[in-house]
């Protein structure tokens, strides 16, 4: 007997859920919440690194960073997630998000923070894409 496309049965088609909207919902204010929640620390920052000559600049820097980095990988991430899949990359982002968050604890130089800063924003664009 030969198998034809009409003789195979369809699977059924997938259908997200509440569990999984609240996911993408709650996985989408990460990148807001690492922009916004160092605004109110910025004087702070700044006075943390005395000696760092143009710190005044730098601190924002590293506070906006996470926005250009959306801007300029958005389309690659979006290429990923049509070849890989959302869920892989969603938990491969999520694990780099909570892996680097911790970096800027254990940092005593204001470039290794904006660097943290930059590669934190992963899952952020990660999340725009969905």
């Amino acid at each position: 007997m030969k198998l034809t496309s009409s003789s195979i049965p369809s699977p059924a088609p997938r259908t997200a859920g509440i569990a999984q909207g609240l996911v993408i919902v709650l996985a989408g204010f990460l990148p807001v919440l690492a922009i916004v929640s160092l605004a109110p620390a910025v004087p702070s920052i700044i006075g943390a690194f005395p000696e760092t000559q143009n710190a005044t600049t730098l601190v924002p820097l590293a506070v906006t960073a996470p926005g250009l980095m959306i801007a300029l990988f958005s389309p690659l991430m979006g290429w990923w997630v049509d070849r890989n899949g959302r869920r892989n990359l969603l938990i491969l982002a999520t694990l780099i998000y909570g892996v680097v968050g911790l970096i800027p604890f254990f940092v005593d130089s204001l470039e290794a923070l904006i660097a943290s800063r930059l590669i934190i924003t992963e899952p952020g664009f990660v999340r725009t894409k969905f």
